[in-house]
């Protein structure tokens, strides 16, 4: 039997023809499930994109799904619409609390490209697993890797690979996820030494098993030959994902952004960014956070650091001013964390700074696992530390609720360093 959906109203000025009534199959296969019938029917009215996110069980209600710029949610039938144009070619969901999307090696498939133009409507699933654990977990923050073939740098990564294997193994009865800062590449060795994102992948996968990383892009991640933002990071959303999106976690919800502007690249490596989060996504975040409660802790990870150590004492605003002051009237009344990584230093502002105007913002500027571009250890075994000393690793953070703590774990060292309790009230 065919089941009626209801859709949005049409858009004011909306473009492209009104399609018919499509009928397509209930996502699972034959058999009724929630109420559904074994087909349903959809009434387009300008809705390109549609879809049904589900378990093997059934279908799952209030999940957000995203074409990077729509935003929308699922009914109680799994359902959701978007009046997408199809900007970037894809749609994720931001995988909601207590489930997890398939994996394919580290990537979390949260997103899926799409196949038509504009004009024609598409269908695009999306399963879940329901998963326990996560009212305590971790998070490994994996700060800058720069892996390009150099420096020794792919047999000092593989021990790194192996402290964190090490470290996961002594720990695991419980839930786990890893979430890079960015430049887990550099641009500048992509076509000298055929070492790029691909290789990259082909890295990570052989030597991290079991464990969905999600992925932030960093300004080595960029191809440094393209002469617009759109197509210098292409090549990232080919191979990894978005270069934003958003995903729970238990009680927490991680937005991860893309604050590198490759506007002005002129296909040289002269490389000319600008640090800043795009308009377009602003936008987007405003329409994500509708969905997030102002209670839920926000954890919001970027590359480049959004403020950095002044000269003389306390911290400046690092990031273009007005964005910076826009970014966060979007996150106003949220008590957020933010994770960076880019400056290869390890430093944490608090909300008693004044660089954040009295806002509930912190954040934590993570180190790197490369430390100083792994010529430390190349040029001196052993010695593996970054350019304010810190030595090359990797933060982990322990998430019990809404408590967080988070220590400095450094490579190859038995010992943790810093753990700091977060309370959220």
């Amino acid at each position: 039997m065919d089941v009626p959906l209801s859709v949005h109203p049409r858009r004011a000025g909306g473009t492209g023809p009104r399609q018919a009534p499509q009928v397509f199959p209930q996502a699972g296969g034959g058999g009724d499930r929630a109420g559904t019938g074994g087909a349903v029917r959809l009434r387009n009215y300008d809705i390109y994109l549609h879809g049904v996110v589900s378990t093997a069980d059934g279908p799952v209600q209030g999940v957000v799904v995203s074409d990077g710029v729509e935003v929308s949610v699922t009914d109680e039938r799994g359902i959701y619409q978007l009046q997408s144009e199809k900007k970037w070619g894809y749609v994720f969901i931001s995988v909601p609390s207590g489930y997890e999307v398939p994996a394919e090696g580290v990537l979390p498939r949260f997103y899926q490209m799409m196949k038509g133009d504009a004009a024609t409507t598409e269908r695009v699933d999306f399963s879940l697993t329901e998963v326990e654990g996560q009212d305590n977990y971790k998070v490994f923050m994996l700060g800058d890797m720069h892996l390009a073939n150099r420096t020794g740098d792919l047999g000092q990564f593989m021990d790194f690979t192996e402290d964190l294997n090490s470290y996961r193994a002594l720990h695991q009865h419980e839930k786990m996820y890893a979430i890079t800062l960015g430049d887990m590449t550099w641009d500048l060795y992509w076509y000298s030494n055929s070492y790029a994102l691909p290789e990259y992948l082909n890295t990570i996968n052989n030597q991290v098993k079991g464990l969905q990383i999600f992925h932030t892009i960093g300004n080595h991640d960029y191809d440094y030959k393209a002469t617009s933002d759109e197509e210098a990071g292409s090549r990232f959303m080919d191979y990894i994902a978005p270069t934003y999106y958003s995903f729970n976690i238990g009680k927490v919800h991680y937005v991860v952004l893309d604050d590198i502007d490759c506007s002005n690249y002129d296909g040289t490596t002269s490389r000319d960014y600008e640090k800043r989060v795009s308009a377009e996504q602003l936008s987007w975040l405003s329409k994500d956070l509708a969905y997030v409660d102002k209670s839920t802790p926000l954890v919001v990870v970027m590359h480049a650091q959004l403020f950095y150590p002044s000269q003389t004492e306390g911290f400046k605003i690092d990031h273009d001013v007005l964005n910076t002051t826009q970014l966060l009237d979007v996150l106003d009344g949220y008590k957020v964390h933010f994770v960076t990584g880019h400056t290869h230093l390890s430093f944490n502002v608090t909300p008693e700074d004044d660089v954040t105007g009295g806002r509930e913002v912190y954040e934590h500027n993570a180190g790197a696992i490369c430390a100083s571009w792994w010529w430390s250890g190349y040029l001196t075994p052993g010695v593996h530390i970054s350019p304010d000393g810190t030595p090359g690793g990797y933060s982990v953070w322990d998430v019990n609720g809404t408590d967080i703590e988070w220590i400095y774990k450094a490579t190859g060292v038995v010992r943790l360093l810093s753990t700091v309790p977060i309370r959220w009230c």
